[in-house]
């Protein structure tokens, strides 16, 4: 595409508006409200106040947002499991690895988003090189 020398245009947003940007929570469309069976509504819905602040609190480099829009209930299990290592471990292989057969996937996008917050949660929340003196903590 072309570029332009044509000025940018900024839109002045409230400072709710622009989190819920952020963190991707989108609001329903008009003539529309949640809870209507359409899958984007239910998604805009769908995250937890504890996902939220969970999503606020990754760096933005690993923040899964597609994820948070399209498959909210697996961002809300994510946010309730991230302190549990052994547990969101098991929870990523079972997003991340077909065991059932025959199952569509991710878009390559909310794919390469568990890959790379899989990859820091492993790497810098709790690194893999954990061992059985680690106690519970795995």
């Amino acid at each position: 595409m072309p570029m332009s020398d044509d000025p940018l245009e900024f839109v002045p947003v409230s400072k709710e508006e622009a989190r819920k940007a952020f963190v991707g929570e989108k609001k329903p469309a008009p003539g529309t409200k949640n809870g209507t069976g359409d899958r984007h509504d239910q998604a805009a819905a769908g995250v937890s106040d504890q996902a939220r602040a969970w999503l606020e609190s990754l760096p933005f480099s690993v923040r899964p947002l597609a994820l948070a829009d399209k498959y909210p209930h697996i961002a809300n299990r994510l946010a309730q499991l991230w302190k549990q290592p052994r547990q969101c471990d098991v929870y990523f292989e079972s997003l991340l690895v077909d065991e059932r057969g025959g199952r569509q996937g991710f878009a390559q996008s909310v794919a390469l988003e568990l890959v790379t917050l899989k990859t820091h949660y492993q790497t810098v929340v709790y690194p893999l090189n954990r061992s059985v003196w680690d106690g519970n903590r795995f």
